[in-house]
């Protein structure tokens, strides 16, 4: 349910209240079982700290993670959520991150309030020991992989779930096959990547029918418009990534809830936001809509950065000058891209 939605859902209770005092406690008795929570999602950040000054911003303006904490934030006032991530959050990133080590997209991360992030094929970019090291000990938020496994054992979490307000909500990661393929053979050596959607239809089933979750959300470091057909009807939500495309859709499946998919982009320049009304009586969701945000909307653009990210950011930037004019080596002449002229030819 949209925070427009919301807002006349209070309007129409404030005037049933003020005019008809006496039905007053039994309408709002009959709103407890309802709760309306939010799934907030980027995907492929890929260390894009900073935002891409411009006069005239659209749809595929870099807005920074500065302005991106604040828009997490206006999207989701007076409600709960879950913020989270399809992947790729570091590995292949802007020069204010990778100079380094990813250490302030890391710090980043962690202030935007990450809750839980499907691990993408760029965390394995320096081996599955740094992963399972530095990025994860560096991370207030735990990376899945279900269809990831370590010399035939589980290398990650295949799932995490979280309650709002009784509503048990249950994630499932994935991250591309294709991982083996975009790596070092040496960095994931002994590691196995299966099928993604069977890994989360699999899961989704033990969550659902233990009891554990009432609704499942897989996040995918793979192409949602491609896959999104395979889930099965214990996958109620699905966020995708890696082809760093925009999209999104609904699957009709019949005797179950449809299935809502979407896929953000890349760098920060989308923040996707699923707002979820969930039925405790029935145990049932009664609806979901997800919205995409962008720069180009001018409530978007109006907003204020964050004060502390803006600061960690500055700080990134200061730091990748500082390093970025260090010197590391002499060359006596230039070269040349795809041949060097002071070789002959």
């Amino acid at each position: 349910m949209s925070k427009f939605r919301r807002f006349g859902r209070l309007l129409a209770a404030t005037t049933v209240s003020a005019t008809i005092v006496v039905g007053a406690p039994v309408a709002f008795a009959q709103e407890d079982h309802i709760v309306d929570f939010s799934v907030t999602n980027i995907t492929d950040f890929h260390g894009h700290l900073s935002s891409q000054e411009t006069d005239a911003p659209d749809a595929n303006s870099e807005m920074g993670a500065a302005k991106l904490k604040a828009l997490i934030e206006y999207v989701n006032q007076d409600q709960e959520y879950i913020m989270t991530t399809s992947g790729d959050n570091v590995g292949g990133s802007a020069f204010v991150s990778a100079i380094a080590d990813d250490e302030p997209t890391l710090d980043v991360l962690n202030i935007l309030g990450v809750d839980v992030s499907a691990v993408g094929n760029h965390e394995f970019d320096r081996g599955y020991d740094d992963l399972l090291g530095r990025i994860v000990e560096k991370s207030d938020y735990p990376l899945l992989g279900a269809n990831v496994t370590l010399n035939g054992e589980p290398m990650l979490d295949a799932s995490y779930v979280q309650e709002i307000d009784g509503v048990k909500v249950g994630f499932v990661g994935t991250v591309t096959t294709l991982t083996k393929n975009k790596v070092a053979p040496s960095a994931v050596e002994g590691v196995e990547f299966s099928d993604p959607v069977e890994a989360t239809n699999k899961e989704a089933d033990r969550l659902k029918e233990s009891g554990e979750a009432d609704v499942v959300v897989a996040l995918m470091h793979e192409d949602a418009q491609q896959y999104a057909a395979g889930f099965n009807n214990n996958v109620d939500i699905l966020f995708g990534g890696d082809s760093h495309q925009r999209s999104q859709g609904i699957i009709e499946r019949d005797g179950a809830q449809p299935l809502h998919w979407a896929q953000g982009h890349e760098y920060g320049k989308v923040l996707q936001d699923a707002d979820i009304s969930f039925n405790k009586d029935t145990g049932e969701i009664e609806s979901v809509e997800i919205t995409q945000y962008d720069r180009s909307m001018p409530e978007v653009e109006a907003l204020a950065p964050d004060a502390d990210v803006a600061a960690r950011v500055a700080a990134a930037e200061a730091q990748a000058e500082e390093l970025g004019a260090r010197v590391i080596g002499q060359m006596d002449r230039a070269t040349f891209r795809g041949q060097d002229e002071g070789a002959g030819s």
